[in-house]
């Protein structure tokens, strides 16, 4: 896919934008250059948006670029990506940019020719490429705090109003990083003068406000508006939008500042169509779930459960009067053993004989392929032989999320409840992976979680599924086994994943025309 622009028009969008007199051709695929796999925090938003893109992962320094025109001289990228300034350790444990001055030149060169912006994600604040310095410390304890805390960030609205107005982004309430690193500068128009050819800087995003106790030189003691991202304009045309924090596919703040500089790279005007999947079930609940690409585990607080069930509440207000009949609601997939292991490890109720100990495996869990299918009565046993259901009830309700979960809300907005706003599906008592599960074992997953759901008075929810459950990460659906134990408990419907072929229905339905 392609547009057209007359060079004058596109000079016209954007204040210095100069373009190629006549008219140009500019593909509107992105170029995303790295050297590890950070371009993959980006990916997944171009995807959102139906953005076709080439992803280059350089291994080493010295790499040349591909020819960023065609043959006819049309543009083949309508944005360039640039990670970290493409700086790593190369091959001789030197810390370069894999990419040449030449290079640079090159990409350069061709933003001015064709109009198209660079982006810098996980840059470094310095007043030669960006006219901003780095916020630091002589102490590098200091230094690392300021670089790893996570520290709320916002958006100048008057600015991103001014230069990326589709993006259409609220500036964040209490918006925080989380595990990124961040490196805030200061930028000011008074180092324009150290950086060739640039014209402007325009800060918008901003750390919350920073004090030093030993500032480095050059660094004020207490910086009131640190910078995280700006626009850089230069007397040739070209453009760029730099962001001082590195970017993760897992990371929210990452996710929500990918909207601005696509929405800026292409001036609003978005070659794909954005498609977003609006996926309402939650697995895991009442379990500890290690979290993405990052080593930690989380578990939903109190806090967590009122806050969605009043935008839940909210949003149906809204779609009752704007969409009469609509309604959203969250599933969770619960997994009753949670609320022992929380019993256990948070309240330490094992020690008194309060409660009994939570379900623990004889051994590791086998690691199969996706679409492994056990030969039926195989498998070893990962239950304790003498495991029983020996949980007293009061065990249940002193996990705060279990009982939440047990009781509908009798507190107004004051959230009490919740079994009356969200719907509830078993996901098996432990999670236990069911493509190497022995009959056994996943006969007590399945009827264990459903003793739970009783006496939990999860059953009673509004809208609860009795005969259905979310097998682990869609696990055996190949296992005779599993399937065996999940019907004769009255288990008849499973979550699926149509993104692999073999879990799709392959009935073919004919029907006779007359």
């Amino acid at each position: 896919m392609r547009f057209h622009l007359i060079g004058i028009l596109l000079a016209g969008w954007s204040t210095g934008v100069r373009a190629a007199t006549g008219k140009i051709s500019v593909n509107t695929k992105a170029l995303i250059l790295a050297t590890d796999d950070s371009g993959k925090a980006a990916i997944g938003t171009l995807n959102g948006y139906g953005i076709p893109y080439d992803s280059i992962v350089m291994t080493d320094s010295g790499y040349t670029l591909p020819a960023l025109t065609n043959s006819d001289g049309s543009c083949k990228y309508g944005v360039i990506v640039a990670f970290r300034q493409l700086y790593n350790s190369n091959s001789k444990g030197s810390w370069v940019s894999f990419i040449g001055s030449d290079q640079w030149q090159k990409i350069y060169d061709y933003q001015v020719a064709c109009g198209v912006r660079l982006i810098h994600l996980g840059a470094v604040p310095n007043q030669w490429d960006f006219a901003c310095s780095l916020v630091s410390s002589n102490d590098a304890t200091e230094s690392n705090s300021l670089y790893s805390t996570n520290h709320q960030f916002f958006l100048d609205t008057d600015v991103a109003k001014a230069e990326f107005p589709t993006a259409n982004l609220k500036n964040p309430k209490n918006a925080r990083f989380a595990s990124t690193w961040h490196t805030p500068g200061w930028c000011d128009d008074t180092l324009l003068q150290y950086a060739w050819g640039m014209t402007s800087q325009n800060a918008f995003l901003y750390n919350e406000p920073l004090k030093l106790t030993n500032p480095a030189s050059g660094t004020l003691a207490t910086v009131s508006q640190p910078a995280l991202g700006v626009i850089n304009r230069y007397s040739s045309g070209r453009e760029q939008m730099v962001f001082f924090t590195t970017f993760a596919q897992w990371a929210e703040a990452s996710i929500y500042m990918n909207h601005i500089w696509i929405n800026w790279a292409f001036r609003g005007i978005i070659p794909g169509r954005r498609q977003v999947l609006l996926g309402l079930q939650v697995d895991d609940l009442l379990l500890p779930t290690a979290v993405y690409a990052a080593n930690y585990t989380y578990r939903l607080t109190v806090d967590d459960v009122v806050n969605h069930a009043k935008w839940q509440v909210d949003l149906n207000k809204r779609l009752a009067a704007s969409n009469p009949g609509s309604e959203v609601f969250l599933e969770f997939g619960f997994n009753g053993n949670g609320a022992f292991i929380y019993d256990q490890t948070v309240l330490r109720l094992d020690k008194n004989g309060t409660c009994p100990i939570s379900v623990t495996y004889t051994g590791p869990q086998p690691v199969t392929s996706l679409e492994y299918a056990k030969p039926p009565g195989t498998g070893n046993d990962l239950w304790p032989a003498n495991q029983t259901y020996n949980w007293p009830d009061k065990c249940i309700f002193y996990d705060p999320i279990a009982k939440m979960f047990s009781q509908n809300n009798t507190g107004g907005d004051n959230i009490n409840g919740v079994s009356d706003l969200f719907a509830l599906v078993s996901h098996t008592f432990t999670h236990e992976g069911e493509n190497p599960i022995t009959y056994a074992d996943s006969k007590r997953e399945i009827t264990y979680n459903q003793l739970f759901q009783a006496k939990s008075l999860f059953d009673k929810a509004k809208r609860f599924s009795p005969n259905g459950v979310i097998p682990p990460a869609i696990t055996g659906l190949h296992n005779a086994d599993a399937i065996k134990a999940w019907m004769e408990a009255g288990i008849n419907y499973v979550v699926g994943d149509n993104t692999r072929a073999p879990l799709r229905n392959q009935v073919i339905i004919i029907q006779r025309l007359t």
